[in-house]
């Protein structure tokens, strides 16, 4: 694992330090953590592994002769007297001890500096791009003329790429929606994001995908209004001159249009500013007076998308001092009063801590964690954001989640926006996770098919959805799986994927694949389970050798799908030749790995495989793996990222690559409607 972290960085392995933070420095100019978490992630790993190595204490004289301190600091400059009284050696380690810690500060220090400055740099140029996107939008929208067309054409093609990201289509669609387009470019917008859900969908980008379908409704509305426009009969007119004593009504038009945006422009921050000093006043009754006052918050309104911004209105309140928001305000614009609902998250951490040790306490497993993701609905929609409450914490968990349930009930487009009832889960959906007590490697997993129900636990979890009015599932992992993703986890417990809840996505699927898992246990509120037929239990899937070192499970869980049953998929996917579609050099085609599952074999539902790289001779860090689809006479070809199986936010419904314990994890399609099954392409350093 060394050696692969140092691959990761791209040196060799050493134990010089700052050699190794040199690396780091370089690659985090290339993947920033927002923009590329994934990237990040693995990364950073990498760099804590290298730097655990090169600070382990059988090497720490070594890592300093190597030229790890400066020259004035240098051991080198230290007496050793390896002869000396056993007090004199001792003193003179302390001042081995004490030049080492003074030049690591040192090197912190520096680090930080770089570091500091490169992220400083990409928010800078992030700006910039968004800027000139912003632009370049405009100008296009401004465009009307035969070369308009074209021009968007070019945008899409050359400028506007797939990779843009959330920010880049929210821009799109305020032109879209704020901008008269001609039907052509309207449905040139609508065509090209037709395309991008898909690919969205395919790469697991909620955001994008929602924005893009958001977009093409817009077009096909405002295409709909063209047509209707089109369609009034043109009323007869007779013309005649117009006076010159009317020749003031243009200018005073524009001149009552610039007052009229002024003015509308001045009532929104006065209406800011009211926001902004209610938001005080909540956090001042509920925490105490003095806690915040209005010139310390600052209100900012939320873009909501479809008809949610003609029927709520939404400001996040941040803190001037650290720029954080830390209350969301929400409010129904057909209600009588009109009247905010606020929310804040000053008490999340210990909240989640609480929710944590209340369902440990339950369970019994004290090694339990839980992810909780508290938002009601997506907040660009009106709900609440996740980590934002309204009700006080006081150490009482039961009496503050049933106040907070309450309190949601009356909050607009909460109550019954997980299902068509008067209940539901109001405070969300958790994944809780716990090591399987039996089983410890994932190969003892795949040998293994009976993993019978802990009739304790489910109950356990069964009281929890019930009495807190939230969607728990219950995730049981092989041991040295368990520990691999709750260590990363520590590092960084936001980026752990919840998985959506069961309501919104009826063919049932856990965060982690059935594969990879010794049991799924669904817990939904009564309302919830009795609404939608689905029984409270524990879910599993057999897994199925589908190959030589090949095993496989569904991905889902739905009596939609045909399901898989060993007798007719065992031995369904062998080794071939690699397609030619895959552009490689002569040596590397040599190295490559291909798969494919045999004609006659069909997948209605997607799997999960894992693919066993000891038996094909599989390089245990630094390979690609390419995926080739056929459409028609056509082949495409995705080269997909690889990721370690514990990393937080690794997720394979989402197309990543996992490796873990001498496996490659991956989900694979079976044909569907194409002509051949999907090739698996792994490709040796």
């Amino acid at each position: 694992m060394v050696r692969r972290a140092f691959n990761i960085l791209g040196i060799e392995v050493t134990r010089d330090v700052r050699e190794i933070k040199k690396a780091y420095a370089a690659l985090v100019k290339q993947y920033h953590p927002e923009e590329h978490p994934a990237e990040w992630a693995r990364i950073h790993e990498a760099y804590q592994r290298a730097v655990e190595y090169a600070k382990a204490p059988k090497a720490a004289s070594e890592s300093a002769l190597d030229g790890r301190l400066p020259d004035e600091m240098s051991w080198e400059n230290v007496p050793r007297q390896e002869n000396a009284a056993p007090q004199e050696r001792e003193q003179a380690g302390c001042r081995e001890e004490e030049h080492w810690q003074d030049a690591q500060v040192i090197e912190d220090a520096a680090y930080g500096t770089i570091f500091q400055e490169e992220m400083s740099s990409w928010a800078e140029e992030k700006a910039e791009h968004r800027r000139l996107l912003q632009e370049r939008l405009h100008r296009l929208a401004a465009l009307w003329n035969k070369k308009a067309v074209k021009e968007w054409e070019y945008f899409f093609r050359e400028e506007f790429s797939r990779e843009e990201g959330a920010d880049g289509l929210l821009l799109l669609l305020e032109i879209v929606r704020k901008h008269k387009l001609s039907e052509d470019i309207l449905f040139l917008v609508q065509t090209e994001m037709e395309d991008r859900i898909d690919y969205y969908d395919f790469r697991g980008e909620a955001d994008c995908k929602r924005l893009a379908e958001e977009i093409l409704v817009c077009c096909q509305i405002r295409c709909a209004q063209s047509q209707k426009t089109k369609q009034r009969p043109i009323q007869p007119r007779k013309t005649r001159r117009r006076p010159l004593s009317r020749l003031w009504i243009i200018p005073a038009l524009v001149f009552a249009f610039f007052v009229i945006a002024l003015s509308g422009r001045r009532a929104e921050k006065v209406k800011e500013g009211r926001t902004a000093a209610e938001a005080a006043a909540y956090l001042n009754e509920k925490y105490g007076e003095g806690r915040y006052s209005e010139e310390e918050l600052t209100a900012e309104k939320e873009t909501l998308f479809g008809d949610h911004e003609e029927e709520m209105e939404c400001y996040r309140i941040l803190e001037q001092a650290s720029g954080s928001v830390i209350v969301c305000a929400v409010r129904d614009l057909e209600s009588e009063d009109k009247a905010y609902y606020f929310f804040d998250n000053l008490q999340e951490e210990e909240i989640r801590q609480a929710f944590e040790e209340k369902v440990n306490e339950r369970t019994g497993r004290s090694e339990g964690r839980l992810f909780w993701d508290s938002k009601t609905e997506d907040y660009s929609s009106g709900g609440i954001r996740d980590g934002f409450f309204q009700t006080r914490y006081d150490g009482n968990f039961d009496a503050f989640i049933r106040k907070e349930a309450d309190a949601r009930k009356n909050v607009p487009k909460t109550a019954g926006s997980y299902i068509s009832i008067d209940s539901g889960s109001l405070n969300g959906v958790c994944d809780y996770y716990l090591p399987d007590p039996e089983v410890t490697t994932m190969r003892e997993k795949f040998e293994r098919q009976d993993f019978p129900e802990d009739a304790g636990l489910q109950g356990a979890l069964e009281e929890c959805a019930a009495d807190y009015e939230i969607q728990i599932r219950g995730v049981v992992l092989p041991q040295s799986f368990f520990a691999e993703k709750m260590k990363k986890a520590a590092w960084d417990k936001t980026r752990m994927t919840v998985g959506s809840d069961v309501v919104r996505n009826l063919g049932l699927e856990p965060s982690v694949s059935f594969l990879m898992l010794t049991g799924w246990y669904l817990n939904l509120p009564p309302e919830e389970e009795k609404g939608l037929n689905i029984s409270n239990g524990m879910y599993t899937r057999e897994t199925i050798q589908m190959g030589e070192g090949i095993y496989g499970a569904e991905s889902r869980i739905s009596s939609n799908y045909f399901e898989m049953e060993p007798e007719w998929m065992t031995d369904s996917i062998k080794r071939i030749n690699t397609p030619e579609s895959v552009e490689l050099t002569e040596a590397e085609r040599e190295r490559a790995v291909s798969f494919q599952m045999v004609k006659g074999f069909a997948l209605q539902n997607d799997c999960c495989l894992a693919v066993d790289k000891e038996m094909y001779g599989i390089a245990d860090a630094g390979y690609r793996v390419i995926l080739t689809e056929y459409y028609g006479d056509s082949a495409q070809n995705y080269e997909q990222s690889v990721r370690e199986y514990g990393e937080t936010g690794a997720w394979l419904r989402s197309g990543d690559i996992l490796d873990g314990e001498g496996y490659i994890f991956m989900k694979y399609s079976g044909a569907g409607s194409a002509d051949e099954a999907q090739v698996v392409t792994v490709i040796n350093p």
